[in-house]
């Protein structure tokens, strides 16, 4: 009996101390600089009206008045960056094949515009082409960036980190990985370019949040995207949102294309939209 007094003694110390440990100091970066509302992000670039990850898509958010501009790399065969979500283009195009057994030259053959969209429109007449990142920062480097880096390992965060480099846009761009690896690695060679966190991290900080414990993570992301539900699970619910808040973290909720469900996330607190349709988010922002 004593041993097992003196054992939740010492465990009621622990979860004390865990409650009580200082915490740490808000994050900040240059990215959200002068940001003082929620943010519009174009996911794929609006693929809700025009082919996800195509110059066509940037243009017209960027008509549409999108705040950032959100899209995803893979890496080719020879290096390059393209803009494209599967690693394969399969579903997405009228050719077959894995993106990083394929030169750049070989990915641009393909019609990126052959599946309708969510809108309903198709646009294979119109040839659309993958591009690189170079089109896509030299066509619309005036604008913010969220990058997602598909590619495990090193090698896509490495080439990113280059790009951002070569072009100036390291106050522009927030990068992103699902992959605790190419985060990692991003992070470490391009540690002036903001970060969001990997799924191991948003993992562990959201768990952590709904206990109250969420400044025991260590975060060197300076955002986070999450779904309103993952698994069953409620994720931006207030415990959450708050706990960001606490670290600085910026939160953007993904994907949200119905207003009344824009509406209601807005009113928690979330700090940006990631949608498919840019002008329904500009119309909820602005009511």
């Amino acid at each position: 009996m004593k041993i097992l007094k003196k054992s939740l003694f010492v465990l009621f110390l622990i979860v004390a101390g865990a409650y009580l440990w200082p915490k740490p100091d808000p994050v900040s970066h240059v990215y959200f600089e002068g940001v003082d509302e929620p943010e519009v992000i174009a996911h794929g670039g609006g693929l809700g009206v025009r082919p996800a990850n195509t110059l066509a898509a940037l243009q017209q958010a960027t008509v549409d008045q999108a705040d950032v501009l959100e899209i995803d790399l893979q890496l080719t065969k020879d290096g390059e960056l393209v803009l494209l979500h599967d690693s394969t283009l399969d579903r997405t195009t009228d050719l077959s094949g894995p993106v990083e057994e394929m030169t750049v030259e070989e990915v641009k053959k393909a019609n990126a515009g052959k599946w309708d969209t969510p809108s309903g429109d198709n646009f294979a007449d119109l040839a659309i082409r993958i591009p690189t990142i170079d089109e896509a920062f030299t066509g619309f480097g005036h604008k913010r960036w969220v990058i997602e880096i598909k590619n495990e390992g090193e090698n896509g965060a490495i080439a990113l980190c280059q790009k951002i480099r070569q072009f100036e846009m390291s106050q522009k761009v927030l990068a992103a990985s699902f992959h605790d690896d190419a985060i990692q690695t991003f992070r470490a060679i391009c540690p002036e370019v903001a970060t969001s966190s990997s799924s191991g991290e948003t993992t562990l900080f959201v768990v952590a949040a709904k206990l109250g414990l969420s400044h025991l993570i260590p975060m060197d992301a300076v955002a986070m995207q999450l779904p309103p539900n993952s698994s069953g699970l409620e994720i931006l619910e207030p415990r959450v949102i708050q706990a960001a808040k606490d670290r600085g973290l910026k939160i953007h909720a993904w994907t949200i294309n119905e207003k009344e469900e824009m509406e209601r996330l807005l009113a928690l607190g979330i700090d940006g939209v990631i949608t498919d349709y840019v002008t329904y988010g500009n119309e909820v922002v602005e009511l």
